[in-house]
């Protein structure tokens, strides 16, 4: 929503859940029912699914807007500049990323 004008832009319409914003500001990511990991730009641009399967709501950025921990299985990091995905060997609740 554009604060000044009053104005509000849907930015992804299937459904996504819990957006979040990236530490630098450029990128909001969600999560969406059986629609994978997904970004945009907070124009609404550039919007494009990330990795080769999804990630239930709850992510967490990685200080450098690098990288996303999400759950899925297991624990998982998604590498947002090649789209890798890679599984920790265990389960966690609530990812989060500590400096």
């Amino acid at each position: 929503m554009n604060l000044e004008t009053g104005t509000s832009t849907t930015l992804l319409d299937f459904g996504a859940q819990e957006p979040s914003w990236s530490p630098d500001g450029n990128w909001i990511a969600c999560t969406g029912p059986s629609s994978g990991l997904w970004l945009v730009r907070p124009d609404g641009t550039d919007a494009h699914r990330v990795g080769d399967h999804g990630l239930w709501p709850g992510i967490a950025w990685s200080p450098d807007s690098r990288w996303i921990l999400g759950l899925e299985s297991l624990t998982t990091f998604v590498d947002l500049t090649t789209g890798v995905m890679a599984y920790l060997p265990y389960i966690r609740s609530g990812p989060a990323w500590k400096r």
